[in-house]
């Protein structure tokens, strides 16, 4: 980097100014021409109308569905998965036990059947619960809190007693393995290598992952929230491949994309209306990866942080289809057979959407 810019860098972010370089840049395309057939997804809509204010997260438990919806009174939804008739509903807005901020993920316990993992991106915790009794009684359910204490974006159950927190603030890694009440164990999926004028905190928030594990719990996946890369590990964090990259794009720092701006004492990064978003959601099969692919910049559209493409891959990394749903989604949850797939969309009313993946082979 030129001298004169480091300069103006340093002195920049010593003002506390918002940083960009100023090139003129053409506007970037949506991404949506592949090289290979796109085939169109159409689905059965279930839980749709006053059940369900703004769906997001979702989770397969046996014959449940379990959505993550902020915006309603009671947070998280269980749906019937054969008839998609909501069951139950749980989590008032609050800090106390049993009560959510912003739940953000939840995943099933691997080794205790009917235990959920809810963890709370802004009370930095997790919350266990049981959903073993159905219909939900009154009072339901009985909840455990544990503190993590840690600036992380999703946590999901790994195994036993152990979890995956992606994207851990202030440390050189996009994953940590930690136990419930936050203790590390390890650090997995190292940063990529760092350009020598962008700060560690920036680097960081563009490199954000969205992470799975394989039902087998033999595989970790990341998928990039700001480029369209798929990484692969084994149970001990060993990267093993990549996924196959249509479009190969990276975060991208110039005027009108990301920026760095400070933030009170930390410097952090920017987005602007030039921001590209890769993946928004992730889930495995016992054979396949299922990724819910954006592809579209911040400022070309109100659901760019909605997914309208899915990349199946297997676990080598090969691209076993593309698909496109009729709308925007907001996240996917796939069985382990691969003989359905569920999403949870917005517009144009709130809904669990249900497929079928019969060419996915």
């Amino acid at each position: 980097m030129p001298t004169y810019r480091a300069a103006w860098l340093r002195a920049s972010l010593s003002l506390g100014l918002c940083v960009t370089v100023h090139v003129d840049l053409p506007a970037q395309p949506i991404l949506d021409r592949y090289r290979m057939p796109v085939l169109p997804l159409e689905g059965d809509v279930w839980g749709s109308g006053d059940e369900l204010a703004t769906p997001g997260s979702i989770l397969i438990v046996d014959s449940l569905l379990v959505v993550i919806d902020r915006k309603n009174d009671k947070q998280l939804s269980i749906f019937s998965k054969r008839t998609g008739h909501l069951l139950g509903s749980f989590g008032i807005k609050g800090s106390g036990p049993g009560e959510y901020r912003a739940p953000w993920t939840v995943s099933a316990d691997p080794a205790r059947k009917g235990r959920l993992w809810v963890f709370d991106r802004q009370l930095r915790r997790l919350t266990s619960v049981d959903v073993g009794r159905l219909p939900l009684a009154p009072g339901f359910p009985k909840a455990e809190t544990h503190a993590l204490n840690r600036s992380l974006t999703e946590v999901i159950a790994l195994r036993s007693g152990l979890f995956l927190g992606a994207n851990p603030a202030a440390d050189s890694a996009r994953i940590t393995v930690l136990s419930a009440g936050g203790d590390v164990s390890a650090h997995l999926a190292p940063l990529p290598p760092r350009p020598a004028d962008i700060p560690l905190g920036v680097w960081q928030q563009a490199q954000q992952v969205h992470i799975a594990v394989a039902p087998s719990r033999r595989q970790v996946v990341t998928a990039s929230r700001h480029a369209d890369r798929i990484e692969i590990f084994d149970d001990s964090g060993r990267p093993v491949g990549t996924a196959e990259r249509f479009f190969a794009f990276e975060p991208r720092f110039e005027r009108g994309a990301m920026s760095i701006a400070s933030a009170g004492d930390r410097v952090v990064m920017a987005q602007g209306d030039d921001t590209r978003i890769g993946y928004v959601s992730l889930t495995l099969s016992n054979r396949f990866i299922y990724a819910l692919f954006s592809g579209t910049v911040t400022g070309a559209s109100m659901t760019a942080t909605y997914g309208a493409y899915l990349h199946v891959f297997d676990y080598a990394g090969k691209s076993r289809g593309v698909y496109k749903f009729q709308g925007p989604v907001a996240s996917i949850a796939v069985e382990p057979d691969d003989s359905r797939l569920y999403a949870t969309r917005h517009d144009p009313e709130p809904a669990i959407l249900v497929y079928r993946l019969p060419s996915v082979r």
